[in-house]
């Protein structure tokens, strides 16, 4: 079934429930107190089917996150992470919608028939796309956004193959020029050797538009980022350092930067 979109000014596109607020939580914070209207449309927000057997890999992520989780029911940690993506999201201003798709995360999708998982490995989630991966059909089936909305996609810097899906289903978008926006997806892009800019090159040329961040903006994208307690040790060793590397990307860059292809 075609993906239902939201009524929105700004509709931010996140494969997960973290990214686009990791990524743009600054200006998503700037548009609220605009007065705009923004959504964040969490792609991948599902967890394995009712019964489905977890994977080595996928369940020692769980553990991770559990660990870094507060204390609480973890039975369901799709579902604590959807709870963490509403806090962040209200962190960066009210009215901000969260849209949850109900396509299972890359560590939960499974071949048909074989029932063989298949992104069972770090080296999987940052691989090609597999053929079989149920989640083509989805992504294929579903409309172009609404032509009046800005849309911001995720440039899959880094390869994860769930950023790397929704990148490619935009391409295919007959969308107004201008409509459509890319991010940086933070942190893997600074995590990487090269700059941006080397990193694109490979796909055309682009051109960036830099958005500078008020203080109020930044902190809220901190404090949003701070609510998704279960992946902070994903990345960081502590709320702190977290802050740390979130504020020193967006000094060296200027604020948070977006890609247009250019031409």
């Amino acid at each position: 079934m075609p993906l239902p979109w939201p009524d929105a000014d700004h509709i931010y596109l996140s494969p997960h429930l973290d990214d686009a607020v990791l990524s743009c939580g600054g200006m998503i914070a700037a548009q609220t107190r605009a007065g705009e209207s923004v959504a964040v449309v969490t792609v991948f927000a599902a967890g394995p089917q009712p019964g489905q057997p977890l994977s080595a890999f996928a369940q020692a992520l769980h553990d991770r996150w559990q660990a870094s989780a507060p204390p609480g029911d973890f039975s369901d940690p799709a579902a604590v992470r959807r709870a963490e993506d509403l806090h962040a999201l209200a962190a960066l201003g009210e009215g901000v919608q969260a849209v949850h798709y109900a396509l299972p995360d890359c560590i939960y999708r499974r071949a048909a028939g074989t029932g063989e998982p298949l992104y069972a490995s770090e080296e999987a989630i940052f691989g090609p796309v597999h053929p079989a991966d149920p989640a083509l059909v989805d992504l294929n089936a579903s409309t172009p956004p609404p032509a009046g909305a800005n849309v911001y996609v995720p440039l899959a810097i880094g390869l994860h193959v769930d950023h790397l899906l929704v990148y490619l289903v935009a391409q295919g978008w007959d969308v107004p020029r201008g409509r459509v926006r890319f991010y940086e997806d933070y942190p893997y892009v600074a995590q990487q050797e090269k700059p941006a800019a080397d990193l694109l090159a490979a796909r055309g040329a682009w051109n960036a538009q830099i958005v500078a961040l008020p203080e109020d903006a930044l902190s809220a994208k901190v404090r949003a980022a701070a609510a998704y307690e279960s992946q902070i040790s994903t990345f960081w060793r502590s709320r702190d350092a977290m802050e740390e590397a979130l504020r020193a990307y967006a000094r060296q860059v200027g604020g948070e930067r977006l890609w247009v292809p250019a031409g």
